[in-house]
């Protein structure tokens, strides 16, 4: 757990990249990319990355809402920043202060695609900048994960060490289906002038994708029922990330989802993965190809989950051992 009455450096800024070339062949011209680190700039870097919705705020002082890892991030924590500095962005094209559809003069439908090797771009270049000549390691989880493995295939003199957790090499192919739905919904909404009614209800059946159907059976009463069945549930999920998030840059980040691809055999630094048994987007059988396809193979480990593709997002299913396992390979 984190000690909280003892607070590490953190710095948050805004770092103009040099013209970065797209995988699309177009130019983003001195993007943006905003960054957080959190512990002192001497310490050896550590990279986490977290899904579409996540952004640099892993970690959050006291008194702000909770970083999406808090518990992992902090003084003598498994991320410990007292050891390391722990590093976050926002993603290009994401819902954050980077570059995207959401502060950019091409905005909206104008942005350029953006691929998990064009992150693995942006974030070679920050360390660059900050001085960093490589990272301990970088830990990706759902779309991190996939930017982290990108990272690892072009940039293995940047990193000893890659923890891949929920991500594979490429998308799988019935996650690409329900994503295309979502995007579609998404579109419709936004020929109809009614984006935020279109994120409500592709988010909604994005959650039932994130989650198993055990939890929901435990959750829930089956049924109609709003306030003890899951509608209740996944709508109030949707209305909540329809009023943050901004409907070009899900259609942005969604797509690279589905547009990533890795070559296992060009991977040249150890990757750990771990993944859940109950995930649906990313399914064990999965990572275990991805595995026997790597040159320098790490650990695979499948934890038992009720909490699916999420489950990297929950306490209960102790990240905080296998984060430790593999920072001693790391060392």
């Amino acid at each position: 757990m984190t000690c909280t009455s003892v607070h590490p450096p953190l710095q948050d800024n805004l770092h103009l990249l040099p013209s970065l070339l797209l995988d699309d062949y177009s130019t983003l011209v001195r993007p943006r990319l905003a960054w957080r680190r959190v512990g002192s700039p001497h310490l050896p870097a550590i990279l986490v990355l977290g899904g579409i919705s996540a952004n640099r705020l892993a970690w959050q002082p006291q008194g702000q809402p909770d970083g999406w890892w808090q518990e992992l991030i902090g003084v003598d924590a498994p991320l410990d920043t007292q050891k390391y500095q722990i590093l976050s962005i926002d993603y290009l094209g994401g819902n954050g202060d980077s570059e995207s559809p959401c502060n950019s003069e091409r905005a909206g439908k104008d942005f350029p695609a953006i691929t998990t090797r064009d992150q693995a771009r942006a974030i070679a270049a920050l360390l660059r900048q900050l001085a960093i000549p490589a990272l301990v390691t970088a830990i990706g989880a759902s779309y991190g994960g996939m930017v982290a493995l990108a990272l690892a295939e072009q940039y293995p003199h940047l990193l000893q060490r890659a923890l891949v957790i929920c991500a594979a090499h490429e998308p799988w192919p019935l996650a690409t289906g329900w994503r295309h739905v979502q995007r579609e919904i998404v579109r419709l909404s936004l020929r109809y002038h009614d984006a935020q009614s279109g994120l409500q209800l592709a988010r909604a059946l994005a959650v039932t994708t994130y989650r198993s159907g055990h939890e929901f059976d435990q959750r829930f009463v089956p049924g109609l029922d709003r306030a003890q069945g899951c509608i209740g549930y996944i709508e109030q999920a949707g209305k909540r990330f329809s009023q943050q998030f901004d409907p070009y840059a899900y259609l942005c980040l969604s797509t690279s989802i589905d547009t990533h691809r890795v070559a296992p055999d060009r991977v040249q630094v150890p990757v750990d993965l771990i993944g859940f048994d109950s995930d649906q987007l990313v399914p064990p059988e999965q990572l275990k190809a991805l595995q026997a396809e790597l040159n320098q193979a790490g650990h695979l480990t499948i934890v038992p989950s009720l909490y699916g593709h999420d489950a990297f997002l929950k306490p209960e299913t102790h990240l905080d051992i296998y984060l430790q396992q593999h920072l001693e390979q790391c060392a």
